[in-house]
């Protein structure tokens, strides 16, 4: 099951046209600590760097000031962390820039214009707020950010949890799960192929004892079958009357 991002400690505050997301410890009503300690800091997050010509609905962060291991962070938290750059070796899953034809079919209130690099864009009016803080998946349907990197197949071609860092996709099924799920001791993929892998390295018996006896008892049965064979060799050698046929069926047979 996807990890509830919800849970993830994230909040906003709408000011006017202004989006203030706060993350992680820098969540409001820590102002004393986040002054004392200086370990957030205030940015204007806009992935493309070029603003859309009309755009007047930026999202500012409070966000750590340090790095930190993303791997375990999920929607718009991974989302904003791994693009400004507050990741340890994370990459940022937003690679497509929104182009004029992105998000076919949805948003009907949105307004074409220009981006910084001259191409055409658009923003979506809401509620006079112009923005287009969407992600663009491959087949051209758009999610939020939310819905990024949250072990769900949003975008249903798997273009949303493909950039991601934070999961592992099981092989037949194509189920995303969370990395603290692999190699933990449970199956969580139908194909076993979280706990079956390079990464994992575990053995199919494990301990001392169990090692031992599947050895010895598969020393015995090839000890056996070898007796037995020697035995069935003897007797052919034996009954020299007995046609080859019935001679190999024997052996065979052993």
């Amino acid at each position: 099951a996807a990890r509830d991002t919800a849970s993830m400690p994230t909040s906003t505050v709408i000011t006017g046209d202004q989006y203030v997301k706060y993350i992680s410890y820098c969540l409001q009503g820590l102002t004393t600590f986040r002054q004392d300690s200086n370990l957030c800091v205030e940015i204007s997050f806009n992935y493309s760097g070029d603003d859309a010509f009309g755009a007047n609905g930026s999202i500012t962060l409070n966000i750590p000031n340090e790095k930190v291991d993303c791997r375990h962070m999920y929607g718009e938290m991974y989302v904003f962390s791994s693009c400004t750059g507050r990741c340890h070796n994370t990459s940022c899953p937003l690679s497509e820039p929104l182009t004029f034809n992105s998000c076919h079919g949805q948003y009907p209130s949105r307004v074409y214009t220009l981006s910084g690099t001259d191409s055409v864009t658009f923003l979506v009016n809401l509620g006079g707020r112009y923005q287009n803080h969407y992600f663009s998946c491959a087949n051209k349907k758009c999610v939020e950010y939310q819905d990024v990197c949250n072990l769900v197949d949003d975008c249903g071609d798997g273009s949303d949890e493909a950039g991601c860092d934070n999961n592992f996709k099981c092989e037949s099924s194509g189920k995303y799960v969370a990395l603290s799920q692999m190699c933990d001791g449970r199956t969580d993929c139908s194909d076993l192929s979280d706990e079956c892998n390079d990464q994992c390295g575990k053995q199919i018996i494990d301990g001392v004892w169990l090692k031992i006896a599947s050895w010895s008892i598969g020393s015995l049965a090839i000890l056996f079958n070898l007796l037995i064979l020697i035995k069935n060799i003897q007797e052919v050698i034996s009954r020299k009357t007995d046609s080859c046929m019935l001679l190999l069926d024997r052996l065979l047979i052993t």
